[in-house]
């Protein structure tokens, strides 16, 4: 019995090391707050992050608000060397026109009452540059109506981001990967 307990508190040790290992380095489980991914995400939701995924448009980002250093949940829109505006509720990435399939109920409902989504703005209006800078991002709230992304405090920069939202896991009925 002895022995047993010796064994079972080793491999409870070492199990409890090897999660903190990977919770440090690999991934984080950070809660939403606030609406201004709602749609997407809602207050409470607990999510997934993985902060060794690279980066691509479109992914959500968990990163430090570049001015309330608080940590917060935004869509990547704009990478580095891109330019983009919005016009009727489009998005245009160096000139051509996206697709952003995650706002089609959202627009369609804003085009009913006679309304934009996203009100028309170009990268150079918002930001001042005409082009995402180097190692930056151009995030978006998917609750288009709240200006409290990049239209607002400009870039972020890639020190900044913490991970990409991977899977939304609590609650559990609502589960869904990213």
């Amino acid at each position: 019995m002895k022995r047993f307990l010796i064994e079972l508190g080793i491999t409870t040790v070492i199990s409890l090391l090897l999660i903190s290992f990977f919770r440090i380095v690999v991934f984080t489980v950070p809660r939403v707050n606030g609406y201004s991914m709602t749609m997407t995400l809602n207050e409470g939701d607990r999510l997934v992050v993985n902060k060794l995924a690279s980066i691509k448009r479109y992914d959500l980002i968990y990163f430090i608000h570049p001015f309330t250093k608080e940590k917060v949940i935004q869509r990547v829109i704009g990478l580095q060397g891109e330019s983009l505006y919005y016009q009727n509720d489009q998005l245009f990435i160096n000139g051509e026109m996206k697709n952003e399939r995650f706002l089609a109920t959202s627009i369609t409902q804003a085009a009913k009452e006679n309304h934009m989504y996203t009100n028309d703005f170009t990268l150079l209006e918002k930001t001042g540059e005409s082009m995402v800078p180097k190692d930056s991002y151009f995030v978006m709230v998917d609750n288009r109506m709240y200006e409290t992304d990049s239209r607002k405090f400009g870039f972020i920069q890639v020190n900044d981001v913490i991970g990409v939202v991977k899977l939304k896991w609590f609650p559990l009925h609502q589960m869904q990967k990213f």
